[in-house]
């Protein structure tokens, strides 16, 4: 009778959830003009992963590119390979991509079903209730049929959860390991597993052995792949790599988050989404998470309740590091969030099986209709991110696709469709899946300027937005260059699928300097001489520029220098190349003048001092002289100025030269090495300017 039960229910799940696939899925084509288009242009970044994955090229974003990490799950690429290699083609992988989607959406919520129904008439009931309020929950319906890797993530959390329940433990272990492979912060959950089944097993055995292997797949695959453990998205995405801003700034951005993270879980709502859940479904799963304590004590074991309330925390905190914690209607937040359902189905239990039956089912029933209204405002959503994603990302890669050379390489920050649909090898600007970009991005729009323009991958033309984050500045230095095409389309409310309503196809106009030299904002060109820099305090605002500006005392055509600068408030350190003994580095340190600043030369010690004058609006060249024995160059600062890169030549050992009889004036306190004599003054009156050659003499 129970198996009937359980059967007959199933079948009801799969049809309520059917059709609330179908409600959704027919909104989805209607916007995307008869074509299943996906509400984001991230999912197409693991499209084409699969794609090149497909292919034979695993990690290669861009055929003959080095490999890159942007594919975060580790997973979620081979199932859509999968598809690719089945037929599924195309836009027609979308099918595959939702159609695991919705699977695991399905099996998700028979899961907790499963993990609060047993044997008892009451626990199927509210199981059943609390199965049905996921299956009704919006969010996790939007998620599913997002193309992302977000329900999978989600089912392998919920079996790990099972399976550790019902004490399945080499089964549990299995399941966290497919976490693990599913998401980095999986890692969590087959860590946690691990230490837990240990402790109730007090013994260890071959299973245990699959969490370790899986948290360590992902990191070494990348390491051997791409030379680095950490993933692309993390390198662009965490807080933690904000290298603009001091450590303790960034640890209190990651505590703001964590601590906004479980007040929108408390309340159930979020001021940039609305209403996504219940406030009842939270308070409930804390009184779950207090019950399973409870028992864990009295039985000295580690219930599957503690387990669930120490994903919460760990995952969250994890997810708190991350600049895109909030984005895509809680995509990072929703697998974990997923665990307030059996927890809030044992607490409903508890408050049934203490006489107060009505109470249980009441607030499972509010739960319920409370979770339904957001399937009105997420159907709406997924109709209207997809007409952007249709209207403005694939507009603009069809229009590519159509209108630019074959060979032609595009600078983007939506990488996903250009590529994907535009077939064109791309310039990913925010460094998810273009080698080595990622902090040029962080570091604001002088290292993302110097780094593209001298990048071997520098791109040909551009497919951007010009107004978020550094990209204006680019716009205003001229670095877009001519348009060439326009893509409009009005944004609705709740829009996540786009920054903005107007992206621009253009030519760039780019000014590379031949002249060999250390170019500060170039990432490559700064670690080529060990480069590096530090603030004694922060201006706000990004930690770098680019500028479009004319060159002090230059006088000939095209002396407007375009160039990237870093804003230097510390001081800056490299390695010198090396010079015959006994002669001297001749260094020229080009700078943007914006205000009067004091440089310290050296490493130990200050060995000379300079001075920047305020000239703001012009670059300036401002001439050094180093020893020959160092090998380090240091500079310190009292004020700030924009570094805009470093020339160097070697000075000859030099004749002493004699002063002058008459000298035509003396300055003195100009110098810290004495008297500054001016020997001579020569005038020459040329057809639109005067030229005037000066002398001087230093004993320094």
């Amino acid at each position: 009778m129970v198996n009937n039960t359980h059967r007959n229910f199933w079948l009801l799940l799969c049809v309520l959830a059917g059709i609330l696939i179908l409600w959704y899925l027919s909104f989805g084509l209607l916007a995307g003009d008869g074509q299943l288009i996906m509400p984001l242009d991230d999912t197409y970044i693991h499209f084409q992963y699969a794609r090149q994955l497909a292919s034979g090229q695993p990690y290669i974003y861009n055929p003959g590119d080095a490999p890159t990490s942007g594919a975060t799950s580790f997973l979620y690429s081979p199932l859509l390979a999968l598809g690719y290699l089945l037929g599924f083609q195309g836009l027609s992988l979308g099918y595959w991509a939702v159609g695991i989607g919705a699977l695991c959406y399905v099996i998700s919520a028979a899961m907790i079903y499963m993990l609060v129904a047993e044997q008892t008439r009451c626990s199927r009931i509210i199981g059943g209730l609390i199965a049905i309020a996921f299956v009704a929950n919006g969010p996790y319906l939007w998620a599913a049929l997002s193309g992302m890797e977000t329900l999978l993530f989600t089912l392998t959390i919920l079996s790990t959860l099972y399976a550790y329940k019902q004490k399945q433990y080499p089964l549990a272990l299995l399941f966290s390991a497919f976490s693990a492979l599913a998401r980095p912060e999986g890692a969590v959950i087959a860590l946690s597993v691990l230490l837990a089944t240990l402790w109730q097993m007090r013994r260890l055995r071959w299973a245990h052995t699959l969490p370790i292997l899986a948290i360590l797949t992902q990191p070494l695959v990348n390491w051997l792949v791409t030379g680095s453990v950490s993933a692309a998205g993390n390198q662009a995405k965490s807080h933690l790599y904000n290298v603009t801003k001091p450590p303790s700034e960034r640890l209190e951005i990651v505590l703001d988050y964590f601590l906004r993270i479980w007040q929108e879980w408390l309340s159930g709502t979020s001021p940039v989404d609305g209403r996504y859940s219940s406030a009842i479904l939270f308070i409930l799963a804390m009184g779950g998470v207090l019950l399973a304590v409870r028992h864990g004590l009295r039985q000295k074991q580690i219930t599957s309740g503690v387990l669930a309330f120490v994903w919460l925390l760990t995952i969250s905190g994890g997810i708190a590091t991350l600049e895109t914690a909030f984005w895509h209607f809680k995509r990072y937040q929703l697998p974990i969030m997923a665990l307030f359902f059996p927890l809030s189905g044992w607490m409903l239990l508890w408050i049934w099986q203490h006489g107060y039956r009505l109470l249980s089912v009441g607030l499972a029933m509010t739960i319920v209709i409370v979770n339904s209204w957001t399937l009105v405002t997420y159907a709406r959503r997924y109709h209207d991110n997809i007409y952007v994603v249709t209207h403005q990302q694939v507009a603009m890669a069809r229009w590519v696709d159509e209108n630019l050379p074959s060979d032609a390489r595009v600078g983007v920050h939506d990488v996903g469709v250009m590529r994907y649909i535009g077939n064109r090898a791309t310039y990913d600007m925010v460094g998810l899946t273009t080698e080595g970009v990622a902090p040029a991005w962080r570091q604001g729009s002088g290292t993302l300027y110097d780094t593209m323009a001298y990048h071997a991958l520098r791109p040909d033309y551009f497919a951007v937005y010009h107004d978020i984050q550094a990209l204006p500045l680019l716009e205003q230095a001229g670095v877009f260059g001519e348009e060439l095409a326009r893509f409009v389309v009005p944004l609705p409310q709740n829009t996540v699928a786009s920054a903005t309503s107007t992206q621009i196809v253009s030519r760039p106009a780019w000014f590379i300097d031949p002249e060999p030299h250390l170019n500060v904002g170039d990432l490559a060109s700064e670690a080529a001489f060990d480069y590096e820099w530090w603030q004694s305090e922060s201006l706000g605002g990004f930690a770098s520029v680019v500028r479009r500006l004319p060159l002090r005392g230059c006088i000939d055509e095209g002396c407007t220098v375009l160039d990237g600068a870093r804003i230097i408030t510390g001081g800056e350190s490299f390695t010198l190349p090396e010079i015959g003994l006994g002669n001297t580095h001749k260094i020229t340190l080009r700078v943007h003048a914006a205000s009067y600043a004091r440089l310290y030369v050296g490493c130990e010690h200050a060995l000379d001092t300079y001075v920047i004058p305020a000239m703001p609006g012009f670059v300036l060249d401002i001439p050094l002289s180093y020893p020959a024995e160092e090998r380090r160059f240091c500079i310190r600062v009292d004020g700030f100025y924009e570094s805009m890169g470093y020339y160097f030549a070697e000075v000859y050992a030099e004749t002493i030269a004699e002063p002058p009889d008459e000298p035509v004036a003396i300055f003195n306190g100009v110098s810290s090495q004495g008297e500054l004599l001016l020997s001579s003054v020569q005038y020459q009156l040329q057809e639109n300017f005067l030229q005037i050659t000066a002398q001087w003499y230093n004993t320094g």
